[in-house]
């Protein structure tokens, strides 16, 4: 007060400093203007000290900013420090796009409670993306066992692996099949004019599709555009086995739920397979589909029963334990039905999504049973539906952590969100369904061989919204490819 300096015992004055850098004697003959024993580091480490003195509270966690300031939780609510707090409750998103010819990762959270959707944070790849698959295994080269990553699939050969936990990485943590096209080292080669190393067991195509086995999440599947399936390692980025059963590209993966061996593939044989990846050779069931695959999804409460989507707007449902013909067969979308996600809690609900922008509820018990003749849309079963303002819709899922939650993203290049629990019709309309039980391998109709469909001429194939958007890198430059 008055303009008095205050010091404390400890030497300390009113504003924090110690007595060795306080200025008020700075023009003083004789002055010390050195830190004499006390270094910058202790320096620093005080006034740290000082300012949790000030600043800390019974109900405050204490902070530092990138200045070194002391800062407190309630500071920084609604700024970027919270924004980069992921919660229990929140919901992870991940989307890839390309824009002419920029390819991004974008990691999407959103807050249910607050009914909003952020950008968490995105990553840059070099490679046209076709497809993704979160892995929750991390590979050794990661130096941790688990974690949040994303593993790729592009127009290169080879399956990347990013961590998600990163903001900014530089390259992903493991590639499968080779050197990437995201690595430092391939990118010094492709400058010089020389290739990239790639593993005799690698694709020799794009990768079209990925799924991680959630009993075994360390071994994810992979299917290409060279008409092979392939298991691969996380951990050790070892190619495991190789399905050559499709006779044209590999659209979609599924694997079953409850049965960790069991896995389903499609494809533009226009064939949807089953395979026990134990015996490869001897165990598969194939069923035919109308035109080119697009999605395929196990029912998670019908264990034996598997949804195939197609690129002619079609949705048919199989019983693999009798695959004769399907249980039934319908027209869901004008157009290609690019998603189909049966409910995990709620017996009987359908959901797809489609490129007339579209996503459709449906009631299975509605849908008259056989195979349907006529390829006309009548709506029969449709319980709900929505334009989602995401333009032509490309990928649609339902949340595996809250029952009626989905998100879905199209050519527009940004994601959508549709709650289901808050429409009414859908909750008076599907009661909760209890799990079931697994189902029994030895009892599936599983033939020594399998025959594919003539392969769609080459002039024709390509017609589906997928190969569409995968046929040429350099023509195909949409906004929001997913």
């Amino acid at each position: 007060e008055g303009g008095e300096e205050v010091v404390n015992e400890d030497g300390v004055d009113q504003y924090g400093l110690p007595a060795n850098l306080r200025m008020d004697d700075y023009d003083d003959d004789g002055a010390d203007y050195t830190l004499s024993s006390t270094s910058n580091v202790e320096v620093a480490e005080t006034l740290a000290e000082n300012s949790r003195a000030d600043f800390k509270t019974d109900n405050d966690e204490m902070l530092v900013d990138d200045q070194g300031m002391a800062v407190t939780m309630a500071d920084l609510e609604g700024e970027e420090a919270d924004d980069n707090v992921i919660k229990p409750t929140d919901n992870i998103l991940v989307t890839a796009s390309t824009e002419e010819e920029y390819s991004v990762l974008e990691m999407y959270v959103y807050d249910s409670e607050a009914a909003n959707l952020y950008v968490h944070h995105d990553i840059t790849i070099p490679a046209f993306p076709l497809c993704l698959s979160w892995c929750g295994v991390a590979p050794h080269k990661a130096g941790s066992v688990g974690g949040s990553f994303v593993a790729v699939g592009t127009f290169d050969p080879v399956i990347e692996i990013w961590n998600l936990d990163v903001l900014d990485p530089i390259e992903p943590v493991a590639t499968l099949g080779g050197e990437g096209a995201s690595s430092k080292a391939v990118a010094a080669k492709l400058s010089k004019g020389k290739r990239a190393k790639r593993n005799r067991e690698a694709h020799q195509d794009a990768v079209m599709s990925l799924a991680m086995n959630m009993h075994a999440p360390h071994i994810l599947a992979s299917g290409s555009a060279d008409n092979t399936v392939k298991l691969w390692d996380v951990t050790t980025q070892a190619m495991t086995l190789t399905l050559t059963h499709h006779a044209s590209k590999v659209q979609s993966l599924a694997w079953h739920n409850l049965e960790p061996t069991i896995i389903a593939t499609a494809g533009f044989d226009r064939a949807t397979c089953v395979v026990d990846v134990r015996a490869p050779g001897q165990n598969t069931i194939a069923m035919e589909l109308t035109a080119d695959a697009e999605d395929i999804a196990w029912d998670p409460i019908m264990g034996a029963y598997l949804y195939s989507s197609t690129d002619d707007g079609m949705v048919v449902l199989y019983d693999i334990r009798n695959t004769a013909q399907p249980v039934f067969r319908f027209r869901a979308h004008q157009g290609a039905a690019s998603s189909v996600s049966p409910s995990t809690t709620r017996a009987n609900m359908l959901v797809t999504s489609g490129v007339d922008k579209y996503v459709r509820v449906w009631d299975t018990r509605a849908i008259a049973e056989g195979a349907t003749d006529t390829h006309e849309f009548t709506g029969t079963g449709l319980a709900m539906e929505k334009d989602m303002a995401a333009g032509q819709l490309f990928a649609m899922r339902l949340t595996e952590q809250s029952e009626l939650l989905l998100g879905a993203a199209g050519s527009k290049g940004i994601p959508a969100i549709w709650d289901l629990e808050q429409e009414k019709a859908v909750l008076e309309r599907f009661e909760a369904a209890t799990p079931p039980a697994p189902v029994a391998v030895d009892n599936l109709n599983f033939v020594p061989a399998f025959t594919a469909p003539p392969p769609v001429p080459e002039g024709e194939e390509g017609t589906s919204s997928s190969s569409k958007k995968k046929k040429n890198k350099k023509k195909n430059k949409k906004k929001g490819k997913r």
